[in-house]
């Protein structure tokens, strides 16, 4: 097994971290009635950490991206932030400002200075779409981060990484409004890095040593003991938050080797097929979820600290699905959309 692995199933390890990424926002509603000690929703309840792997994995995507440029021009940056852009501007454009709107009238929005912010990203939790406005900062940054490693200047981007952890931890600490205002997106930016990083392995199909594999898994195992000693040292508890966050980043990783163990083992199955479709329409796949948890949410209204366990599981039976096959619906209008703007 190489660490090429991570992008030969590329496609299926975005199946599953969608798949996660939406239970877990099923569970998020429900998180009262589901707090009984399964295992399988412990597994549920970390679904936010598919985010991180799933940046780790855009981080080496746009390396490749970037091999098509044998130098980085100014024309061939602004021809690279034009295709990422419109990737990004028309779900943005023709669905979230829409839904948007629409929450003014009638979902969770409650006033016009509240939809504004939330169109541009600077509401408390940078608004349900905060994972675009994520992108787009790093599709922003990658040009100058490939720069460095084509450079061979892979300390300088860590330094610059470590040097962007600290200032985000002085924010933390002095700051708090502000840092907790804007965190869920700038703290996910190191896993995108990462990911990045990464890519000399994943383009030189370096063999995943059994070493590799305990030190990955291992992330998995020492975020929680990591974190409860975080929160009980005072000079770390006010950067506890931050330092969870860049845990998940690790344990991201962690995550998708577990996913290489399982995965060649279904390499011509249906399930792999399916994992793998469902992974080329994850940006689809989020943007409608997050407005189908909205719209339930505000149809149950207060019903939602009464409901009964058993409706809460059809729930979530019927949500999956739902998302997943408008992600497909959204990925023809956008296709469609794309037709009219780009011909």
């Amino acid at each position: 097994m190489t660490w090429n692995y991570l992008s030969k199933y590329r496609s299926e390890i975005y199946g599953c971290m969608i798949i996660w990424i939406v239970l877990f926002h099923w569970y998020e509603v429900f998180a009262d009635k589901l707090n009984f000690n399964w295992i399988v929703f412990n597994l549920i309840s970390q679904g936010n950490v598919g985010v991180d792997l799933f940046l780790i994995l855009s981080g080496f995507s746009i390396r490749y991206a970037f091999k098509k440029y044998e130098s980085l021009t100014r024309e061939n940056v602004l021809r690279f932030y034009k295709r990422r852009i419109v990737k990004l501007f028309i779900p943005y454009v023709f669905w979230c400002i829409p839904y948007l709107i629409l929450s003014y009238f009638f979902l969770y929005i409650n006033s016009v200075a509240m939809l504004i912010k939330e169109m541009l990203f600077i509401d408390r939790h940078v608004s349900g779409f905060w994972f675009i406005g994520c992108i787009f900062v790093c599709y922003m940054i990658s040009p100058v981060i490939e720069h460095l490693l084509r450079k061979h200047r892979e300390k300088m981007v860590i330094a610059l990484t470590i040097l962007y952890i600290i200032v985000l931890g002085a924010i933390a600490r002095f700051f708090p409004d502000a840092f907790y205002k804007y965190e869920v997106l700038l703290t996910r930016i190191p896993a995108f890095i990462l990911g990045m990083l990464l890519y000399q392995w994943v383009s030189e199909k370096r063999r995943i040593s059994i070493r590799d594999i305990l030190i990955c898994l291992s992330f998995i195992l020492l975020r929680f003991p990591v974190l409860y000693v975080a929160q009980r040292t005072p000079v770390l508890r006010d950067c506890s938050v931050l330092i969870d966050r860049l845990l998940m980043g690790t344990m991201g990783l962690g995550v998708g080797i577990l996913l290489l163990l399982i995965l060649p083992y279904g390499e011509s199955s249906k399930i792999n097929s399916c994992l793998g479709q469902v992974g080329r329409v994850t940006l689809e796949i989020y943007v409608f979820h997050i407005g189908l948890k909205d719209v339930i949410t505000k149809i149950l209204g207060p019903a939602v600290s009464t409901i009964s366990r058993p409706a809460i599981l059809l729930i979530g039976v019927a949500f999956v699905p739902l998302s997943i096959l408008g992600g497909f619906l959204l990925e023809k209008y956008f296709n469609f959309v794309r037709g009219k703007i780009c011909r």
